[in-house]
């Protein structure tokens, strides 16, 4: 009688949480969220939390609190999405490096797909391939030439393992069949300033980090690794239009949500982010740092990761690369 005085309590008490959810959304929010950035200050990542942030605390009265939880590439301040309360209240944003955890990462105390929902993607940015102008590449057949002519000898700096710099260079050269040596720096400054300083011949950095030293000729622009050239970089041709193909990879922005949480607040989340980033003052703020706004559903970005993943584990499948 016991157990079954139990079982009717519980089955009780899940109704009654059930039928409460739809009006526990409606009168979301009504506390401060927290929009947890895994990395420093000062990244597109903060950059793009601190923007639509403010937008969200003025439409809904509520402050968006954004904390920088930096540390292991990443992982800290997304595990501390993935293990907090799913009640709408603590969101995340994440990058490419999002998808490069199940690929690289022996052990990752979360599932990238398993403790997460997926809000929506808020912006693509494309990396640049620059190289120092002492060196002799001028395209990408140059650069082809010269890793080819000279294996392992042609290094490509980068703001460490798993970033946009890093597996940019790794699909260069599981695309075009060459060998060159892997540099990681502490960060995408640094990895730009290695190149100018003549340290390291090329780099796949960020675009957003390289618009000035390319117009102060520092450092040449060889190609874009969008599908399509972008507005800031008009005369820099694509790496696919410069003889490889189906080259495509970017530094995707996205929000994530702790597995769990009602599908009304994920919906309500969504609906007013991607409001947010169609305002034309969003959209120039973030055209300008060459990461314009890119929206969709959940399950939009839900596709779009699972597709990273697949597309990664191919490109590291048969490289000595694997971070602890």
């Amino acid at each position: 009688m016991t157990i079954v005085r139990i079982t009717r309590r519980a089955i009780a008490a899940s109704l009654i949480f059930i039928s409460t959810m739809p009006a526990f959304a409606d009168n979301y929010p009504s506390r401060p969220i927290h929009w947890i950035v895994p990395f420093a200050p000062g990244g597109l990542t903060d950059i793009v939390a601190r923007l639509v942030g403010q937008k969200l605390s003025e439409a809904w009265g509520q402050q968006v609190i954004v904390e920088n939880r930096p540390g292991a590439g990443g992982i800290v301040g997304t595990n501390v999405v993935a293990t907090a309360p799913p009640d709408g209240y603590t969101i995340g944003g994440i990058s490419l490096s999002f998808t490069i955890y199940p690929v690289l990462y022996d052990k990752v105390p979360f599932d990238v797909f398993d403790n997460f929902l997926p809000i929506t993607m808020m912006s693509m940015i494309p990396s640049v391939l620059i190289v120092n102008p002492e060196q002799p590449i001028h395209s990408v057949e140059d650069l082809i030439k010269e890793a080819k002519a000279s294996p392992g000898k042609i290094g490509f700096a980068d703001g460490g393992v798993g970033t946009g710099g890093h597996v940019g260079g790794e699909l260069f050269k599981k695309m075009t069949g060459v060998d060159m040596t892997h540099i990681p720096y502490r960060g995408g400054g640094p990895a730009v300033t290695a190149v100018i300083a003549g340290e390291v011949p090329i780099s796949f950095s960020t675009a957003s980090l390289v618009f000035q030293a390319v117009r102060a000729g520092e450092v040449r622009a060889v190609a874009v690794t969008s599908p399509q050239r972008i507005p800031q970089l008009p005369d820099v041709p694509t790496v696919a239009e410069s003889g490889v193909p189906g080259f495509e990879t970017q530094e995707m922005q996205g929000v994530v949500a702790p597995v769990g949480v009602p599908k009304e607040i994920i919906t309500k989340l969504n609906t007013e982010i991607v409001r947010i980033l169609q305002l034309p003052d969003i959209k120039e703020k973030l055209t300008n740092l060459g990461a314009p706004p890119q929206t969709g559903s959940p399950d939009d970005l839900s596709k779009y990761l699972h597709s990273e993943v697949a597309k990664w584990k191919i490109v590291f499948n048969d490289t000595a690369v694997k971070a602890k």
